[in-house]
């Protein structure tokens, strides 16, 4: 198993894989070497998020195949930094992204690349929807 230092790969491997035999590579590495070690036959696989492996299978068809889970092994949401005490300005930003998200904009957006990366962009679950 390929897995990067500090990184997501290197956390799932621990948690769910830990008696799997790692190829660990420095972050400074990047994340398309996660793959490339693959596709070299250094590791059998890897973990990386749904939209970078899916440019590089496009980018190098034949030589990865996704493997596909019923429910994702983890969901990573992205966040913005803000300076210590700006609780105003987070107020703010959040906010903000949740009018974006219950007014239909943040879906419109991903529409667009649902095609390109089918099952990638997953969508917040809106508030009054409730629980599944």
């Amino acid at each position: 198993m390929v897995v990067m230092d500090g990184e997501m790969s290197s956390e799932v491997q621990r948690a769910d894989f830990a008696k799997a035999k790692v190829l660990s590579i420095p972050q400074i590495a990047g994340g398309t070497d996660l793959l490339l070690n693959v596709t070299t036959g250094k590791g059998d696989l890897t973990f990386t998020d749904a939209v970078n492996g899916s440019q590089f299978i496009k980018a190098n068809p034949g030589k990865v195949q996704a493997v596909k889970f019923d429910t994702p092994l983890r969901l990573m949401p992205n966040t913005i930094a803000v300076a210590g005490g700006e609780e105003r300005l987070q107020n703010f930003l959040n906010t903000g992204i949740e009018e974006l998200e219950n007014s239909g904009v943040v879906d419109r957006i991903l529409k667009r690349y649902d095609a390109s990366y089918p099952g990638a962009l997953i969508r917040v679950a809106k508030p009054y929807m409730g629980v599944k």
